[in-house]
């Protein structure tokens, strides 16, 4: 029985050696990955804006023969075809509203309008963004005209600076 035992113990030692030594085929290749990031982003050319002195309840736009032209182009930059959203800010002294309700009675209180071009008329901004004014693809630009009228009265007499906003949301 102690053969049977050594005979068995040996055989498995052997099998045991025998598979340590063997190797496994391995073969291996290549994936190729490209990423491309989309992103959506805008860009206003010149970006400024400058009316200049108004009277009380004066207005300007910023295409017109008589004003000299200052029309805005929104350039889409960005990898994907967006809508293009706007609104606009009061400034620190004056209260941004509708042009219809612009009032006499009412100090401090100003409206701004927009206009892309082929629009057949001026739109109100307001302090939260609008439905669309604008859709464009990859590389297209629109011009952008604003018209401002400034407050019929008021206790502000300084430069008022507001900001027109522009956000661009993928289609």
């Amino acid at each position: 029985m102690n053969t049977l035992k050594r005979f068995v113990a040996v055989a498995c030692m052997l099998g045991i050696i025998s598979t340590a030594g063997s190797a496994f085929a391995q073969e291996t290749a290549n994936v190729d990955v490209t990423v491309q990031l989309e992103s959506v982003e805008i860009s206003v050319t010149d970006g400024t804006v400058d009316f200049g002195a108004l009277s009380y309840g004066g207005d300007k736009m910023t295409s017109t023969a008589s004003d000299s032209s200052d029309t805005q182009t929104i350039e889409n930059t960005g990898t994907l075809d967006i809508s293009i959203v706007i609104n606009g800010t009061d400034s620190i002294d004056w209260a941004l509203v509708l042009s219809s309700e612009l009032s006499v009675s009412v100090i401090n209180q100003f409206a701004m309008q927009y206009r892309i071009d082929g629009m057949a008329g001026w739109e109100d901004l307001t302090t939260t963004p609008t439905a669309t004014i604008v859709d464009l693809m990859i590389g297209e630009t629109a011009p952008l005209d604003l018209f401002i009228v400034a407050p019929s009265a008021g206790s502000a007499l300084g430069s008022q600076s507001v900001m027109v906003e522009l956000l661009g949301v993928q289609i």
